[in-house]
């Protein structure tokens, strides 16, 4: 159980910075499944990501390395911001003076609202030419590889910090600048091995600032830090950001959201809404089989024929309540392919058809291929296959449940 006074001092002192900065790493991104590229489990056609992520690698072969990129890129995209960057987007709102340092290239704090930021290694989805330095952003995954400058023709790579490069002085003066004056700094999924990142909070703690720490085990900055909470900070920290109350509105919003959709593609007719009105319960308890999903407790389903769920502060449960009554067995196996920006069902697609629209190494690694009827964008691989009844249970796995004195 969480010390809860300890949360609100912190949440205090965290509200109460003039000036605050926010320092995340990639245990933040893995929240919300970004794969690390490290180690056995990063390896890419058996190369190591130290192999591929350097100016030799680069000059040796960039139509090798951009591939790699190529296919980290298609694996992000679909890929969505999590309670942390959102939370901190929130607290950037709240304190005049903020800044957030990211070690991560992911681009999802920039997703989730974030504007006062610097991303120390770069980021992925911008490309810096070769030749006259040329930068441009897009989400577009290249066509054609190694991609060509607009201006100059050109090779451009990824705009990120290799392996071997230093961080653009640029962007380390605004970052220590910002840990030089502040008076309270959150540090949230960084080993505190990465330099000069890991320096970062120690700079902080000796001129005096409040130093927090939010990771899943300690760390060799556990010791500088003045707080260590040790936890999947998606869920700690909404709570500093929000405070309990908003924080459980916040997470009941977002995986009732998700239940909806899942329930949806299941076939189930399902509204999600902050509440209805009572001609809307009416008309459900008329039509059987409709689903409502809500947290206002003025809404009651007593003598519906129609489903209509409450879902307040013990929403753990009520979520699996759900799942109960609907009677969904999670270790049934059925898949759905659901695209990441309309969230409709993709349709199967021949590579005649999409040919074009792709990079060549894909036409040649990949045989099925399925295209969004909405927005029209193409998928390939697994990464938006899913089990939605083991997403539907994965949702009660992830969601904390924070009861209130």
């Amino acid at each position: 159980m969480r010390d809860e006074g300890l949360i609100e001092s912190v949440r205090n002192k965290v509200i109460g910075a003039r000036r605050l900065v926010v320092l995340t790493g990639a245990g933040v991104s893995a929240e919300s499944g970004i794969p690390t590229f490290r180690g056995k489990d990063g390896l890419w056609r058996n190369f190591r990501a130290e192999e591929l992520a350097t100016p030799g690698a680069f000059a040796r072969n960039p139509r090798l390395v951009w591939e790699w990129y190529a296919w980290r890129m298609s694996l992000i995209a679909s890929l969505k911001p999590n309670p942390v960057h959102q939370a901190i987007a929130e607290l950037e709102e709240k304190i005049p003076d903020f800044l957030l340092v990211t070690q991560n290239i992911d681009g999802l704090h920039r997703k989730a609202g974030s504007r006062r930021l610097v991303e120390l290694h770069g980021s992925i989805w911008r490309r810096r030419c070769m030749e006259c330095g040329f930068r441009m952003e897009t989400r577009d995954i290249p066509a054609v590889l190694p991609p060509r400058c607009e201006s100059c023709r050109g090779i451009m790579r990824p705009d990120v910090v290799w392996f071997g490069e230093e961080i653009p002085i640029q962007m380390l003066s605004l970052a220590l600048e910002a840990v030089n004056a502040c008076d309270v700094m959150i540090v949230a999924g960084t080993s505190g091995l990465v330099q000069p990142a890991a320096s970062l909070a120690i700079m902080a703690g000796n001129h005096g600032a409040f130093v927090l720490e939010v990771n899943l085990e300690r760390t060799p900055l556990s010791d500088v830090a003045n707080v260590v909470l040790l936890g999947r900070a998606g869920e700690i920290i909404p709570l500093i950001a929000c405070g309990q109350t908003h924080h459980l509105r916040f997470v009941a919003d977002r995986m009732l959201g998700r239940l909806a959709k899942w329930l949806r593609i299941l076939g189930y007719d399902t509204i999600y809404k902050n509440t209805f009105t009572r001609d809307e319960v009416v008309r459900a308890a008329r039509e059987e089989g409709r689903i409502l999903l809500t947290r206002d407790t003025h809404i009651t389903s007593e003598g519906l024929p129609g489903l209509v769920f409450v879902v307040e502060d013990r929403f753990r449960e009520q979520i699996a309540e759900v799942v109960r009554k609907l009677g969904l067995d999670p270790s049934e196996e059925q898949f759905f392919s659901l695209c990441a920006e309309c969230n409709v069902l993709l349709q199967d697609v021949s590579l005649e058809d999409v040919g074009q629209e792709i990079p060549e190494f894909v036409r040649k690694t990949q045989t099925k291929f399925l295209r969004c009827p909405r927005c029209r964008k193409v998928y390939w691989g697994g990464t938006h296959r899913r089990n939605m009844l083991e997403e539907i249970k994965a949702l009660l796995v992830r969601t904390p449940n924070i009861d209130r004195k």
